[in-house]
């Protein structure tokens, strides 16, 4: 049997990681930037499990709210315009390989190509897609 993980810095990064990229997965929430500024937690975590502490979850959290609701807004407005079947379309498997949208207008392509309403396949779930 192996000793417990040391919680330390390199452990705080791998935490870090992972909880960003769980409530993110397909990167269509965060913006870039809002990874810059949560960086400062990447190896604190640790720290922070010591104080104790909730700053970083709770910065999360409160970027996560606000995001989300941006994202419901943009998602909202895309699926309150009509089908069209003129435009041949594919959607993507998945965007776990793809970098962060830069800024919102990125954000913004990016979830008009997953729910933008231009073919059935969008609605009848390609294989493979992660909805």
């Amino acid at each position: 049997m192996s000793a417990p993980r040391k919680i330390d810095d390199a452990y705080s990064a791998d935490v870090w990681n992972k909880f960003i990229n769980d409530l993110d997965k397909n990167k269509e929430i965060f913006l870039a930037g809002d990874l810059r500024s949560l960086e400062q937690y990447k190896t604190a975590i640790d720290d922070e499990m010591h104080a104790p502490s909730t700053l970083f979850f709770d910065s999360v959290a409160s970027l996560f709210h606000r995001r989300i609701g941006e994202v419901m807004e943009m998602y909202h407005s895309y699926l309150a315009k009509p089908v069209r079947f003129s435009r041949n379309r594919t959607v993507a498997d998945s965007r776990k390989a793809a970098a962060w949208p830069k800024d919102e207008a990125e954000r913004k392509g990016v979830w008009g190509r997953q729910t933008s309403p231009d073919g059935a396949e969008v609605y009848g779930g390609s294989e493979g897609h992660e909805g």
